[in-house]
């Protein structure tokens, strides 16, 4: 290899590794819900073929880098000011770039395909995120379906109006940054936590705020955006490192205040932190804050109040989440495993149910009183998921022949199984039911299922007859009891 050409390669190397470095700070890291595995060639030909039109190179890099990807840098400055039925700000703001999939819903084709048919999106209007009410596309209207598409906002509701975001995806990718509308402190001093923290904030003037959420303050002093009084609250730079340079677990103090007040009031913040806590983001659309020259804040003394023992929200999201570590922290503050909290219609043991949250589920059991209710287990066998399911049998759930019915109909045979062996007997209708079901089942596989399904019920009606008594499981209620 000559020099130059090495010299060639060794900046080819290091642009690449450049580009990768960027998309790991814009984008979050890779997850379930929208992360999808099997990236090729040859898929991006066939989701190619599937649209009609050829996908931008750079939106194809990226997909190669990740495929499918929620955004951390999810705001742009666009081409034209953003509809303000969609956003009272400067920056527009979108969560996610869809991959590439031949099945899944939330990726090319199928996004794209549920969009036109339910949502009447265009044709070459190519969604890579939205809600059905919105939508941000790749547009190939103006250029056809093998030229470079600009970015554009459709909204359903108003289909003949059409919002440039940027002229192509190349550019919309070099614009991309973080837009929070907060200003957001990173509190660096670990003694300032908790109660510390919140006789810190009265003694400024902010009061705990009535919704009864920990860690959570408001001043009528300043307004603020979403509310009357300027909103001050704790989140933690989780897992997901919504800033990747701050240290994980890291408490972050984000203010929500009035732009007529925002000086004054980060001003005053930073002043009495100090040290303790830094400014670490500043919405990218607010006239910039000067920090130098800060005035002396007026500070009161307050009396230390005994702490709020958890937030519903914060364990609703820890529940949904899978994020045990939390949980047994709620649970030890206060927390019922079977018990509804705040508006949530549905109890911890529910949630983790329908989320799938095996070891979640076995640790609130044990928290849980005896026997368990009837929901987690309905939601759990809904859901398909059986070792919840045997989990919840097993602590004395009532099985029935609902559960049953509701298996067969959603084609889980392991979970019919799981019903027939604590003792429930189909009735003839379900054997015929089933027996229709599978001679309707468009895919093979499906059919297969369905048949195998129906010769296990009719297998099970030489058992003792309970079609219609609900079956208690587990060693305290052993089938028949």
């Amino acid at each position: 290899m000559t020099k130059a050409a090495a010299r060639g390669a060794i900046a080819r190397v290091s642009r690449t590794r450049k580009r990768i470095s960027n998309l790991e700070l814009i984008l979050y890291p890779p997850s379930k819900h929208y992360t999808h595995r099997g990236f090729s060639d040859q898929r991006v030909r066939d989701a190619e073929k599937a649209l009609g039109v050829r996908l931008p190179k750079s939106y194809i890099e990226l997909l190669r880098f990740r495929n499918g990807a929620r955004l951390r840098w999810g705001g742009v400055y666009p081409d034209e000011p953003p509809p303000r039925h969609h956003t009272d700000r400067a920056v527009y703001e979108f969560e996610a770039i869809a991959g590439i999939h031949p099945t899944a819903w939330n990726a090319l084709p199928s996004f794209a395909r549920t969009s036109s048919d339910e949502w009447q999106v265009p044709e070459l209007l190519i969604p890579i995120d939205g809600d059905g009410h919105w939508y941000v596309c790749l547009d190939y209207r103006t250029r056809g379906p093998k030229g470079e598409p600009r970015i554009v906002h459709f909204e359903a509701d108003r289909p003949n109006e059409c919002t440039q975001i940027a002229p192509s995806f190349r550019e919309l990718l070099h614009r991309l940054m973080f837009s929070d509308s907060n200003y957001i402190f990173a509190i660096v001093d670990r003694s300032l936590r908790d109660e510390a923290l919140d006789t810190a904030m009265r003694s400024l003037g902010w009061n705990r705020r009535r919704c009864g959420h920990p860690n959570t303050w408001d001043s009528r002093r300043y307004g603020g955006v979403l509310n009357a009084a300027a909103y001050c609250a704790v989140h933690i730079n989780d897992r997901d490192r919504r800033f990747p340079d701050q240290p994980v677990s890291r408490p972050l103090l984000c203010v929500d205040v009035a732009p007529k007040d925002q000086s004054a009031c980060v001003r005053e913040l930073a002043a009495f932190f100090g040290d303790r806590a830094r400014l670490i983001h500043q919405p990218p659309d607010r006239t910039p804050i000067d920090l130098a020259n800060l005035p002396t804040p007026r500070v009161r003394r307050v009396k230390p109040l005994s702490p709020i023992p958890f937030s519903p929200n914060d364990a609703h999201m820890a529940l949904w989440d899978g994020r045990l570590d939390d949980v047994k922290r709620f649970v030890a503050l206060g927390m019922k495993p079977d018990r509804r909290h705040s508006a949530d219609t549905r109890t911890p043991l529910e949630i983790a149910a329908i989320r799938g949250h095996t070891a979640m589920v076995r640790f609130l059991l044990r928290h849980a009183e005896r026997p368990v209710a009837r929901a987690p287990l309905a939601a759990a066998l809904d859901a398909g998921h059986l070792a919840i399911a045997r989990a919840f049998i097993g602590a004395g759930a009532e099985t029935s022949q609902a559960d049953l019915r509701g298996a067969v109909e959603r084609l889980h045979i392991e979970i019919v199984r799981l019903l027939l062996s604590q003792g429930i007997v189909p009735s003839p209708g379900l054997i015929k039911s089933a027996r229709t079901a599978a001679l309707e089942q468009l895919e093979p596989g499906n059919r297969a299922v369905a048949n195998r399904i129906a010769n296990l019920l009719e297998g099970a009606q030489g058992a003792p007859a309970r079609a219609d008594k609900p079956v208690r499981g587990g060693k305290n209620h052993p089938p028949g009891t």
